[in-house]
C-alpha cells in the first residue's frame, strides 16, 4: 500500500517537474549532452511571454547563452537578427538566453527587452535565465565555461554541436551542420 502511494505522488510530482520530458514527443530521455536529445525549459521573453525549448521542435536552433556584462557577447548580439534573417529559409531560430544583466545580477523580461532593442533583434527570442541552468550534474544543467557559448541543436531536438566564445566562422559552420 505504501509503494501505491509513494509511486503516484511520485507521478503527480512528475507531472509539475519542468525537467520530465513532454510525452508528445518521441525520445523517452533527454540530457544536455552531445548527441542526446536537449532537456525542455520554460523561460520569459523579452515580452513578458513564457518560451520554451521545444516550442521549437522542428526547427533547427542556435542556443546563445550569454551575459550583459560581458563584452564578446554584445558583439556576438549585434549579428543576432542578421543570423536569423540568413538562415531564414531553414527556419532557424536563434535563441539568446541572459544569465546576467549587466550588474551580475538574475534578468527580467525588462531587460532582456532593452537588450533586445539595443542590439535590433525583432525576430528571435531573448530568455531571461538563470545560473541555476548551468550546473552540468543536473538533468537540465548546461556546461558554460565561458561567455557567450553556442549550442547547435537540430530540428529533432539533438544537440549537434558547441562553440565557447564568440567566432562567426565557428557558429556559421555549427549552423551549417545542422541542415
Amino acid at each position: 500500500m505504501y509503494f501505491f502511494i509513494l509511486c503516484s505522488l511520485f507521478l503527480n510530482l512528475a507531472c509539475f517537474n519542468k525537467d520530465v520530458v513532454d510525452t508528445n514527443y518521441p525520445w523517452d530521455d533527454c540530457s544536455q549532452k552531445m548527441g542526446d536529445h536537449a532537456c525542455n525549459f520554460s523561460l520569459r521573453d523579452q515580452n513578458d511571454q513564457t518560451v520554451s525549448l521545444y516550442d521549437f521542435y522542428g526547427q533547427p536552433i542556435v542556443l546563445d547563452f550569454s551575459t550583459g556584462w560581458c563584452g564578446f557577447c554584445g558583439i556576438a548580439a549585434e549579428e543576432v537578427q542578421a543570423v536569423q534573417d540568413k538562415y531564414a529559409s531553414h527556419e532557424l531560430v536563434y535563441i539568446t538566453v541572459m544569465i546576467e544583466d549587466h550588474r551580475g545580477w538574475k534578468p527580467d523580461s525588462e531587460f532582456c527587452d532593452a537588450w533586445a532593442n539595443a542590439f535590433g533583434i525583432y525576430s528571435a527570442p531573448v530568455l531571461a535565465g538563470s545560473d541555476s541552468m548551468l550546473d552540468p550534474e543536473a538533468l537540465n544543467g548546461w556546461s558554460v565555461v565561458a561567455y557567450p557559448s553556442f549550442y547547435f541543436i537540430d530540428s529533432d531536438m539533438v544537440i549537434q554541436g558547441n562553440v565557447l566564445g564568440f567566432s562567426p566562422a565557428k557558429i556559421d559552420e555549427g549552423i551549417n551542420n545542422l541542415f
